[in-house]
């Protein structure tokens, strides 16, 4: 089963896929977030190709576990998704995956936006592989 995880931001979001197995998170792309209808039809264009059976959205909890503002733009986002593709749309807690991305990628010489795309790319990765793991070794 292919499984995308995704890291969801204002400007952009970070795509993850999982191996058909669904044991480990690959790189997908950097999908800039024009509009929701722009976003939603390249995900179902993605989804077709990659014959994607889950998706996975990172749940931005603050570090007590708590919903704050941008956790419930999150879950609107997986909800409508979840509408739009009629596939299943799961959260994954993501605290501090943007910053542990942040320090695999510090000896990247890269231009400052290009740093903030692999930043999201790396964050879409972490958070589809814990959700991969968490399901693996049940």
């Amino acid at each position: 089963m292919r499984i995308l995880g995704l890291d969801y931001g204002k400007k952009r979001i970070g795509i993850a896929i999982s191996d058909e197995k669904g044991k480990y998170a690959f790189p997908y792309q950097v999908l800039e977030n024009r509009n929701k209808f722009f976003v939603f039809d390249n995900l179902k264009i993605i989804v077709q190709q990659e014959k994607v059976e889950k998706i996975i959205v990172g749940l931005p909890l603050n570090l007590k576990g708590e919903r704050e503002k941008k956790a419930k733009e999150c879950e609107d986002f997986a909800n409508k998704l979840n509408s739009y593709l009629n596939l299943p749309v799961e959260l994954e807690d993501e605290r501090l995956t943007s910053r542990l991305s942040s320090r695999l990628l510090r000896d990247n010489p890269s231009k400052k936006a290009k740093k903030k795309e692999a930043i999201d790319q790396q964050s879409a990765i972490l958070i589809l592989q814990g959700y991969l793991d968490r399901q693996n070794n049940q």
